[in-house]
């Protein structure tokens, strides 16, 4: 086990990205860290599983494996993503997978010597509800800091 990193100096920082709009303004703050401390970024979307419904806007033609339409199309978005918040020296991931998001986003940390996850939290609740099931099961189960971003505190706070 690797000895945690001093508590003012991150390295390399784990965005889990759903594409949601929390998921967005999440990424948009640990760009902000990574930029502070100088740390590497990782933006990882899980595909979790072929997905039963999608809109018509993202089905795939019918001459295009699904699977490498949905991983092209995340690495896509992924890459967008990583242009809008300003970081496009950061490293993009995206796994299909047939484990839980949350279980590919801890799996990846420990492999990739993360010192801090950074995931976005759901609606008002209790801690399930509240962050989400993806958010809290990294929260409880990480083994270096997370931090949980929720939209729109920066708003309330001012």
């Amino acid at each position: 086990m690797k000895p945690n990193p001093p508590l003012d100096h991150y390295r390399h920082i784990l965005a889990g990205i759903d594409f949601a709009d929390a998921s967005r303004f999440m990424a948009g703050r640990a760009a902000d860290l990574a930029r502070r401390y100088g740390a590497r970024l990782t933006l990882l979307h899980v595909i979790e599983h072929f997905p039963q419904e999608v809109t018509e806007t993202s089905i795939p033609p019918e001459d295009v494996d699904p699977a490498r339409f949905f991983l092209a199309e995340a690495r896509r978005r992924i890459a967008e993503l990583a242009i809008e918040i300003g970081f496009e020296r950061a490293e993009p991931q995206v796994l299909l997978s047939a484990h839980s998001a949350r279980y590919e986003i801890l799996r990846i940390a420990r492999e990739s010597n993360i010192d801090l996850i950074a995931v976005g939290a759901r609606g008002p609740g209790m801690l399930h509800h509240l962050l989400g099931s993806t958010a809290s099961g990294v929260f409880s189960h990480a083994h270096c800091d997370v931090i949980v971003v929720q939209p729109g505190a920066a708003a309330r706070r001012t």
